[in-house]
């Protein structure tokens, strides 16, 4: 079995792994056991997809676990649960259900108050800052956050540090 050329993406500890899995076949040939091999392309593409994963992905996991026809306690709508009156401000479209609408919603209202934050703190939000832009900018803004709010930054904190990993 030829030996696979290693990905583009394959992050450095996981290449000493790769290094380690390759043995020498009966023939004299280098190879790769086939179980090792397999496991270890499952931890690649769990490494790859996660690092592709931005904030606004985690946003929806975290808001709807994906899903679109979600309606919220107040009416919030879409994957990203976004209010209709916040919803009108960037689109007059009513596809709630249209992940890619949804999207371009989500981050033109993030894209503003992400500036915003930028504008009075001088600097970009972290990734507990954002996702508290998104579900309390108030309260970000006025650096007084809520302990229900706080514990969801969190969650979103811990969801963006997996991507990374």
């Amino acid at each position: 079995m030829a030996l696979p050329e290693r990905p583009r993406r394959f992050s450095g500890r996981y290449f000493h792994l790769y290094t380690r899995l390759i043995v020498h076949a009966p023939n004299g040939k280098q190879g790769l056991d086939m179980k090792a091999f397999v496991l270890l392309s499952m931890l690649m593409t769990m490494t790859i997809s996660a690092s592709a994963m931005d904030r606004l992905n985690a946003l929806w996991m975290l808001e709807s676990g994906g899903n679109d026809y979600l309606v919220g306690k107040v009416g919030e709508r879409s994957r990203y649960q976004v209010r209709p009156a916040v919803w009108r401000t960037v689109t007059v479209s009513r596809a709630f259900t249209q992940p890619k609408v949804a999207r371009y919603v989500a981050a033109t209202v993030m894209d503003r108050r992400s500036r915003e934050f930028e504008v009075r703190f001088g600097r970009p939000p972290t990734d507990f800052e954002y996702y508290g832009l998104w579900n309390a900018p108030g309260e970000v803004l006025s650096r007084h956050l809520s302990r229900s709010v706080a514990k969801r930054c969190e969650r979103f904190r811990n969801l963006c540090d997996l991507a990374v990993r």
